[in-house]
């Protein structure tokens, strides 16, 4: 519940007339309790969480220790596991032990309590492929390529989730897209600086050019408030074992997107021919001040004969109108707001 989308998945429960009690995991560290953690978490996002807050317990347990049954003695119904190392690079087993080893402690848990479990999981685990794909809610292994660690451990966290339906634990798998800032005020997380959406149009906003290549394409972004309360819609519904993708079924324009940038932020970022853009990104990583200024489009280059796997929403989409829920559009005032949040943060400052 510490974290961006966490929070925001709590804010919601608490305002649900159906919930009662909501108990939230946190880890303490050296230096704050975890009761306090969360509150500044809380605070930083909504400021005030009014009577509503009554409903939150905070128990002191990491989702990685083997004393859940005895740390939580409570009557549960459901368990949204939120909790996820989001370290691409790491040197250690931090990422198995939290986003793998976590989860099957999660799921032992839901067998002893016949308790329901959601993992929030990415739609990062379509991966990539030299041929066209599509991944859709019904998929997991489609012989994809998955490069970099922090996905992989979501790919797995996935396995293990479904594999323990068939020890009888009634679970649902919550794929995340681009989740970017609030759809009311465009509040954008704390920790900015591991987005990377964020860090590419960071890097856009300090050469002032974007690729050529981009124009015509399309990005989906997926405001937190909203994608949290399309968690909640789908996680209260009576239909379990089922896979969703939860994501705005709005694309928007690169185009549409530098247009507001320039707009909002007063700058002018120019389309340039695929050469002389990749030509500024080596000037610029030959100096390491510089490289910092690029380097999430860097590290995200990839093999020009690998592709994107597409990924399909139709059946959430759907499903999520028949529940009575529908995204919001992304407008100009949209725009204003989340640019307006990033750059209140110093984020396009170039230190």
């Amino acid at each position: 519940a510490t974290g961006y989308l966490g929070a925001h998945i709590l804010k919601e429960l608490i305002s649900d007339d159906t919930v009662n009690n909501v108990y939230c995991l946190v880890r303490s560290t050296s230096k704050i309790s975890a009761e306090k953690r969360l509150k500044s978490k809380l605070f930083y996002y909504f400021n005030s969480m009014g009577d509503e807050a009554n409903k939150i317990h905070v128990i002191e347990e990491d989702i990685t220790s083997n004393t859940l049954e005895k740390s939580i003695n409570v009557d549960i119904d459901h368990i949204i596991n939120a909790a996820a190392n989001v370290s691409h690079f790491v040197y250690n087993d931090a990422l198995k032990k939290t986003n793998v080893d976590g989860v099957r402690n999660l799921l032992n848990f839901c067998k002893i309590k016949k308790a329901t479990f959601i993992q929030i999981s990415t739609i990062s685990v379509a991966g990539f492929s030299t041929e066209q794909k599509y991944f859709t809610e019904n998929d997991l292994n489609i012989a994809q390529s998955i490069f970099n660690e922090y996905t992989y451990s979501k790919y797995q966290a996935e396995y293990f989730t479904l594999l323990a339906r068939t020890e009888g634990v009634n679970v649902k798998i919550m794929r995340v897209g681009n989740l970017q800032g609030r759809i009311s005020d465009g509040e954008f997380q704390m920790n900015l600086n591991e987005n990377a959406f964020a860090g590419h149009l960071k890097a856009f906003y300090n050469v002032n050019m974007v690729s050529n290549d981009l124009k015509n394409s399309f990005v989906n972004i997926s405001p937190v408030d909203e994608t949290a309360k399309a968690i909640i819609y789908l996680s209260k519904s009576s239909h379990t074992n089922i896979m969703f993708h939860v994501i705005a079924s709005q694309h928007i324009s690169y185009e549409v997107l530098i247009n507001q940038m320039n707009s909002v932020l007063d700058c002018n970022i120019e389309y340039v021919d695929n050469d002389k853009f990749d030509q500024t990104l080596d000037e610029y990583s030959k100096d390491i001040k510089k490289y910092k200024l690029i380097e999430s489009i860097i590290v995200e280059k990839k093999n020009v004969h690998i592709k994107d796997v597409l990924v399909t929403s139709d059946k959430t989409v759907a499903f999520l109108k028949n529940l009575g829920f529908n995204y919001i559009d992304i407008d100009e005032k949209y725009f204003v707001n989340y640019f307006n949040s990033l750059n209140e943060l110093m984020f396009f400052d170039n230190f």
